[in-house]
């Protein structure tokens, strides 16, 4: 779960995220680990594991997406907070 108020990145960047912007699906595990993952992977038929690894690729990609979505939203609200309160003030 996402809830990094305050903290830095692996690149010193603020993370402004206090909850997780992504939703599970219940129907599904959560692996604890990727091993778990690529073990599912590796026990299809090998013709359709790289069909696998694409899957899962994109859905890593996806998350990825949405969580910069999420960064760049909380940016453009606090901007937007900052223009509306220097707007009212005068």
């Amino acid at each position: 779960m996402l809830n990094m108020k305050n903290e830095t990145n692996s690149r010193g960047a603020k993370m402004g995220i206090v909850t997780n912007p992504l939703a599970k699906f219940s129907m599904f595990a959560t692996p604890e680990e990727n091993a778990e993952i690529v073990k599912m992977i590796e026990g299809l038929p090998k013709k359709y594991r790289g069909i696998g690894y694409t899957i899962s690729a994109m859905t890593w990609n996806k998350a990825v997406a949405d969580v910069d979505t999420a960064l760049y939203m909380k940016k453009k609200g606090e901007e937007l907070a900052g223009l509306v309160a220097k707007h009212y003030k005068g």
